[in-house]
């Protein structure tokens, strides 16, 4: 991959916000990509990178949701999509962590959006 290869192209993040999200966009952004994210939080991690939040668009929605999944599609023209989206909070007493991880798996993979293209 050269080194030019990410200047221009539009790409979709979900989870923008969260702590990879927003590492993932501040590379990307550095390497003079269009950024657009889906995320629930309107910025979260994204505050933590300097102006990184006036770089990005933020598209509000829900991976569950088909129509802010195929909003924020139509909004970045993204032909490359990073899926990072997930409920990374578990029971504080870690009783039942696989319980928050298969529901965020769930949520994407199990959600009609991953029918449109299968």
């Amino acid at each position: 991959m050269t080194s030019d290869f990410w200047n221009g192209r539009s790409v979709l993040i979900t989870g923008i916000s969260g702590f990879l999200g927003a590492w993932l966009a501040r590379t990307l952004v550095d390497r003079k990509a269009q950024v657009v994210g889906l995320d629930q939080e309107p910025t979260g991690a994204l505050a933590l990178h300097g102006d990184l939040e006036e770089q990005v668009r933020v598209v509000p929605g829900n991976v569950c949701s088909v129509d802010d999944v195929a909003r924020a599609l139509d909004q970045s023209g993204a032909r490359t999509c990073f899926h990072l989206a997930g409920q990374s909070m578990i029971d504080p007493n870690g009783r039942s962590p696989f319980s928050r991880r298969s529901s965020s798996t769930r949520r994407f993979s199990g959600s009609p959006t991953c029918q449109l293209h299968p």
